[in-house]
């Protein structure tokens, strides 16, 4: 009994020095955007930023290298810190954050309230091998409304970098390069997008005068494309969601309102006792 025990715990030593070692991997960041807060100009109100749809390949965290051959392989022992989808999705986050001209910014998964959000399909996010290899970024962007999901916007950003070596450093390094430089197209273009009349459309803007019951002026902007009015009341501006109703307009905010038909309007504020305007 005692030879059979020394027999297989020799088989067993033996079976653990042929076992290969596992081989360590590296965890990879993508360098932070250099993007820097933005003076001046328009800004956006609220954005909520979602992470995008991907292909299969893309949505691992595995460094990609697409061949000439069409062919798509991974560089081994090494992997980004998150899935791309999301990996992008906060970088793209923070790029705004370093920009500062959104007041109110989140991510999609957070469920906060938003008038809009931008979101798409990240198509590459990857070394391109060949005689002068490259990193490349494709994002097909979609600026969104949130109250009636209406694509207010869309475009395709593309970006390339060189590198010297496909190797997990020099290929983060060049992808951080080239977000970098896709960040602030799509910031600008965010920002320029969320202007009432700024995608390219006729505006359809059309201005209207009221004079209340207790001595206000007011004037309401009505942007009939983009569903949105503007009152701007007292030297403020607030901008309102067109609702939907049998007949007139109805627009709000939450806390305030207008409603009204043909040159009747009634301002509604809070919990205070609406307030009844005539066009002037």
């Amino acid at each position: 009994m005692r030879n059979i025990f020394t027999l297989a715990l020799i088989m067993f030593l033996g079976a653990c020095n042929v076992l290969p070692e596992r081989e360590p991997i590296d965890l990879y960041e993508l360098p932070a955007s250099t993007v820097r807060t933005a003076t001046g100009g328009d800004g956006v109100d609220s954005l909520r930023i979602d992470r995008p749809v991907t292909s299969e390949a893309l949505s691992g965290s595995r460094m990609l290298v697409a061949l000439s051959n069409g062919q798509i392989q991974a560089l081994p022992q090494a992997r980004w810190t998150a899935p791309v989808p999301l990996l992008w999705r906060d970088w793209v986050l923070d790029a705004f954050w370093r920009d500062g001209r959104v007041a109110g910014l989140s991510a999609a998964s957070e469920g906060l309230q938003s008038r809009l959000e931008l979101g798409g399909m990240l198509r590459a996010f990857q070394i391109e091998d060949g005689a002068s290899p490259q990193a490349l970024i494709q994002y097909d962007a979609l600026l969104i409304s949130t109250s009636d999901r209406r694509i207010i916007a869309s475009r395709r950003f593309e970006e390339r970098e060189p590198l010297n070596t496909i190797e997990p450093a020099e290929s983060t390094r060049a992808l951080g390069a080239a977000a970098d430089r896709l960040a602030r197209d799509l910031i600008d273009w965010v920002v320029l997008q969320s202007q009432p009349g700024a995608t390219g459309e006729p505006t359809a803007q059309r201005r209207v005068s009221f004079s209340c019951e207790n001595g206000e002026e007011i004037e309401v902007r009505f942007f009939a494309l983009q569903g949105v009015a503007v009152l701007v009341r007292q030297g403020e501006t607030h901008e309102l969601q067109q609702q939907r109703t049998a007949s007139g307009f109805h627009y709000t905010n939450g806390p305030t309102a207008v409603r009204g038909q043909g040159d009747e309007l009634r301002l509604e504020i809070g919990r205070r006792a609406p307030i009844q305007c005539r066009a002037a």
